[in-house]
């Protein structure tokens, strides 16, 4: 057997656990990627009284989406850096 071939083998090996890895990553990133949107299509169904009103006041439907995708932000951003610092904490 040729140095070249059992580097190719060897190099296979290797690349099958960094595949599988690869398509676990997304499938967790899309799963929490539908769970923010799923919050926020819940709290947007819990708050049609208050987008109404706001729109019935004057604000564009632009600014409501803007408010209501910004508060998802700040909420996701905090549960990103409590999660981060337990995470730490824990791990230590």
């Amino acid at each position: 057997m040729h140095l070249t071939d059992e580097r190719k083998r060897i190099n296979s090996i290797t690349l099958v656990p960094m595949i599988i890895l690869i398509i676990v990553a997304g499938f967790l990133i899309i799963n929490v990627a539908l769970g923010l949107f799923g919050v926020l299509w819940y709290n947007i169904n819990l708050r049609k009284s208050e987008i109404g009103l706001r729109r019935a006041l004057g604000a564009s439907g632009n600014a409501v989406s803007k408010q209501l995708v910004g508060e998802a932000l700040v909420l996701s951003t905090f549960a990103l850096i409590i999660g981060s610092f337990l995470q730490f904490s824990f791990h230590c």
